[in-house]
């Protein structure tokens, strides 16, 4: 396992950790997916799990461990212990009580033996307190209380009666008699109707009783998609990005030489601190850009992908929401004048756009006869033109201003002498003539970066249909 590997892997783990830790508020929620509530005795309690493993019969332990197979990657398995069925502060909007466990035990399909049942890896050393349940049961104060109580290393008959006195004492409402029981557990049946009858009378007690549970559950959506990617880039084999590498601090081996490429063009002019962005992204693997809203994030990224583009790359922006790379989308077709250069995806409706700009184009639609790049060159040509002429007219502009400064100086001498005064008297003669020349070199130089702004458009779209006819022609095969 490479250096890369180790880090993404233990990354992953905590992720899982922390994940893992949000638990549930109830079986009934959406989130459960599916569960079996077992009967005999707590596995981890009366030591039942054998080489590691606790055997189910019946066809739904069978195909509770096909369904937790068949999701593994969207879903998590979990042993519960010790069920809370009752109300809690937050059922002010939930018409049912909780029924939940109160230890939760990451838990693996081993074998699933046809119909007759299935095999289950429980994980008796990560014992995880079920925090959605008791952020509704009580304090922090009493949670913390709960944690003393149930060692991380696993519930056992010493930690069941401290539990039962905790609740004696601090929750009194709480019936915990039934806990004298463990390890023996209550059917589901029995569960079934305490639950009935707490969630038919608003004055029964709450419950803390012996019962146990394999459940399923939907791992959420940002987990879910953050661990998926953690585990894949951490493939032994697989050697990490750039930008990862650049955050996980392996050193400067993939830096990006930023004179081998090749130039871009972006058709607007940007502040000093977009350059300095732009300059950072031309040169380094990862770029961070922070700001409030505002303050033009998301037009110096449609930016730094129209210069990439006009390189002949292909540019993924992605965010968490839908709205922020709508907004860059549009950005690069309004405020940049570019059209037909985004392919967007997140909705269906983005999926017929693509399939129709797909059809046009392997149809020849968007076919361009500039095979060679031939007028892509000429209108590159054209853009190094405007932009050395700019330069020319910024050289010159910036000459004027110093020698305005210089002037400004003289004339403003607290105490001149005889030679400063004949110098004053030259450069106010000349001030008239000369007062518009600076605002006249800033007008020609706002016409020229117009006129850069308009070949820059029209050179990427010369780009675009050469890269398009380009690629179409080398890969018509795959299409």
């Amino acid at each position: 396992m490479n250096k890369a590997s180790g880090i993404l892997s233990y990354l992953a783990e905590c992720y899982r950790e922390n994940g893992s830790r949000v638990g549930i508020g109830s079986l009934e929620s959406s989130r459960v997916k599916q569960s079996l509530i077992i009967s005999g005795e707590d596995p981890v309690i009366s030591r039942a799990v054998f080489d590691g493993v606790h055997f189910v019969p019946g066809k739904r332990a069978a195909a509770l461990a096909t369904q937790a197979r068949l999701y593994e990657k969207d879903r998590d398995l979990f042993f519960g212990a010790i069920f809370y069925i009752g109300k809690t502060d937050g059922d002010t909007l939930r018409r049912k009580p909780t029924f939940a466990p109160l230890v939760l035990y990451p838990a693996e399909v081993a074998t699933v033996i046809d119909d007759s049942g299935a095999e289950f890896s429980i994980e008796t050393e990560r014992c995880i307190l079920n925090d959605a349940l008791l952020s509704e049961i009580g304090s922090d104060e009493f949670i913390s209380k709960v944690e003393a109580a149930i060692e991380t290393s696993g519930h056992n008959e010493g930690s069941i009666g401290e539990l039962r006195r905790l609740f004696r004492d601090e929750m009194s409402e709480v019936e915990t008699d039934q806990l004298l029981d463990y390890p023996h557990l209550l059917t589901n049946r029995e569960l079934r109707e305490v639950y009935t009858k707490v969630a038919e009378s608003k004055r029964s007690p709450s419950h803390l009783l012996p019962g146990a549970v394999f459940f399923l559950a939907d791992k959420s959506a940002e987990m879910r998609g953050v661990l998926n990617d953690l585990e894949e880039m951490a493939e032994p084999e697989e050697e990490p990005s750039d930008p990862i590498a650049s955050i996980l601090g392996l050193g400067d081996r993939y830096a990006i030489n930023g004179s081998t490429r090749k130039q871009g063009y972006i058709p607007a002019s940007l502040s000093p601190a977009q350059e300095s962005i732009s300059n950072s992204a031309a040169t380094r693997p990862l770029t961070l850009a922070v700001g409030p809203p505002g303050t033009g994030k998301s037009f110096t990224i449609a930016a730094l992908a129209i210069e990439a583009m006009s390189r002949g790359e292909s540019v993924l922006i992605v965010s968490k929401m839908d709205h922020a790379v709508d907004v860059v989308a549009d950005k690069i077709e309004e405020s940049l004048g570019l059209s037909n250069v985004c392919v967007r995806a997140g909705r269906k409706s983005y999926l017929k756009q693509l399939k129709s700009f797909l059809s046009d184009l392997l149809s020849g639609m968007y076919f361009d006869s500039d095979i060679n790049g031939k007028a892509m060159k000429v209108s590159a040509g054209e853009l190094r033109a405007i932009t050395a002429k700019i330069q020319r007219t910024e050289y010159a502009l910036e000459k004027r201003s110093q020698r305005e400064e210089r002037r400004g100086a003289i004339l403003s001498h607290p105490d001149p002498g005889f030679f400063t005064r004949w110098r004053q008297k030259r450069i106010r003669s000349h001030v008239a003539k000369d007062e518009t020349v600076i605002s006249r070199l800033a007008l020609l130089i706002s016409g020229e970066v117009d006129q850069r702004i308009a070949k820059t458009v029209n050179y990427l779209e010369k780009a675009r249909g050469f890269y398009l006819n380009r690629a179409l022609t080398s890969h018509r095969v795959t299409f």
